[in-house]
């Protein structure tokens, strides 16, 4: 299971608290070398954890996701039934259970994150379509060199990125819940054993 301080990070932001479980950058050239990699990998311009990530990660029957865009400075935010793992590509389907939250790009039909079916990239936002815009975990390189799809304003409007990032909620799951009672219970012992301590001398 994730800890905080482990590979991954934390950060506050839009009043709740996430997890990072994946990073692409490809300005040095580098994308994804096969699916189990863009699954969990621990790299400087490449980084997953998306394969760890399971139920304890839900609230109320669902993650929800933060996809950002640094040279944007913005994002979408939305919820939805499964890991992108486990939803593969359904042609004209959304994400399952898929709702919004916060979303700024809805271009090349976005509907969340799904298993992609094409070669291209192992995740994408523009479910059940032939297109792969909002690619996590690309494998190759797209349009302007060391890029790969981005989001979409609309069937016209879209853009090539070198990177992105993707977050999961953890305030109010079962994961947070975990980290509070471990970090309780380690708070309890070390004051046991100074009390212990004290006690000897």
């Amino acid at each position: 299971m994730l800890v905080f301080g482990s590979v991954s990070e934390t950060k506050e932001a839009y009043g709740a608290t996430w997890l990072k479980v994946f990073m692409h950058d490809s300005s040095s050239g580098q994308y994804f070398l096969s699916y189990s990699e863009a699954l969990n990998i621990n790299g400087l311009y490449k980084f997953s954890v998306l394969g760890e990530i399971d139920d304890k990660y839900k609230n109320n029957g669902k993650f929800e996701f933060l996809l950002e865009y640094p040279q944007f400075n913005k994002y979408n935010r939305w919820k939805q039934t499964y890991n992108p793992k486990d939803n593969p590509e359904v042609e004209g389907m959304s994400a399952v259970g898929y709702e919004d939250v916060n979303i700024t790009y809805r271009g090349r039909e976005w509907g969340g994150l799904v298993k992609s079916y094409d070669k291209w990239t192992a995740f994408e936002g523009s479910t059940g379509s032939v297109s792969w815009f909002y690619a996590v975990g690309s494998y190759t390189q797209w349009g302007n060199p060391r890029e790969f799809p981005g989001p979409a304003v609309n069937d016209n409007t879209y853009y090539g990125v070198k990177k992105v990032l993707l977050w999961v909620r953890i305030d109010n799951t079962l994961y947070m819940s975990t980290i509070v009672a471990k970090s309780y219970t380690k708070r309890s012992l070390m004051n046991i054993l100074a009390i212990s301590i004290l006690f000897i001398y």
